[in-house]
């Protein structure tokens, strides 16, 4: 039997994409060092922010269209594909690469989080599914909402919650959007595409796509999902929650990264 453990909830916060990326990074660092222990955070994009993954092209992105109206592009350390951060809840999850919750690989760690994930979400009346397999079939994009992967929640076959992992040294890394409301297409504006395939890839998202609004009729607040969520993994992973905060050493490493990594032209654009 799996034993209880206590993890650290931070506070829900609000930063620019450059600021998310380096904490989550500097949160994980610490985690895998045991200096901190395991965490999670759910927080908000200010302005809103294009995150696009690891090894994505920036030719595949319309930067222009992201500047012209003040908003971000920051370049995730995990993989996946483009999100557009704006009326949704994100979260991350920090944690020991040999804790029994995130052991075992991507696949069977994210069979673990989605099972938690959907737990919690069903308690706010939302009806999911557990995509066991995932959906290969048809034209895919460079918007991470086009399609579920394997164990990646839908509401009535459309995708609601999106994710990322990203394994470094002692620890693991896993974040994701849960959208809450407005047009799950938004995101096909900031691709570099002709605008008969643009009109083509919106259709097809907003088959493929949900909001938490759309699967639940109503649109329940940030902070109603979030502790939905951490209920969830409270019941299911066996997680105490104790409410802290990021350490000084956390601040000031996020703010290094920020500085040398996330929030430059170099990590930004570099493929």
């Amino acid at each position: 039997m799996n034993e209880r453990a206590t993890w650290r909830l931070l506070p829900e916060a609000t930063f620019d994409g450059a600021f998310n990326m380096a904490l989550d990074e500097a949160v994980l660092e610490a985690v895998g060092a045991g200096e901190s222990p395991p965490t999670m955070r759910f927080y908000r994009w200010d302005p809103p922010c294009l995150s696009i993954g690891y090894s994505q092209k920036i030719a595949s992105f319309d930067r222009q269209a992201l500047s012209d109206h003040g908003w971000h592009l920051v370049r995730r350390p995990s993989g996946g594909r483009a999100v557009l951060h704006r009326d949704e809840v994100t979260y991350s999850i920090a944690a020991p690469a040999e804790d029994w919750r995130l052991a075992g690989g991507v696949l069977e760690s994210y069979r673990r989080i989605s099972g938690a994930f959907l737990h919690g979400l069903e308690g706010l009346g939302v009806c999911l599914t557990d995509e066991a397999e995932g959906d290969s079939a048809g034209p895919r994009s460079a918007a991470c909402f086009d399609a579920p992967s394997r164990h990646e929640l839908t509401a009535n076959g459309r995708k609601l919650v999106g994710s990322a992992q990203w394994r470094h040294g002692a620890g693991v890394l896993q974040h994701g959007s849960v959208p809450l409301s407005g047009d799950v297409a938004e995101v096909v504006g900031y691709l570099a595409l002709s605008e008969s395939d643009r009109e083509r890839a919106r259709a097809l998202l907003r088959r493929r796509a949900a909001t938490v609004e759309q699967a639940l009729g109503t649109k329940p607040g940030f902070t109603e999902v979030a502790n939905a969520i951490a209920q969830g993994l409270s019941a299911l992973l066996a997680v105490d929650w104790v409410p802290g905060e990021p350490t000084p050493k956390e601040l000031a490493r996020a703010a290094q990264l920020r500085s040398t990594r996330y929030g430059t032209d170099a990590w930004n654009f570099r493929l």
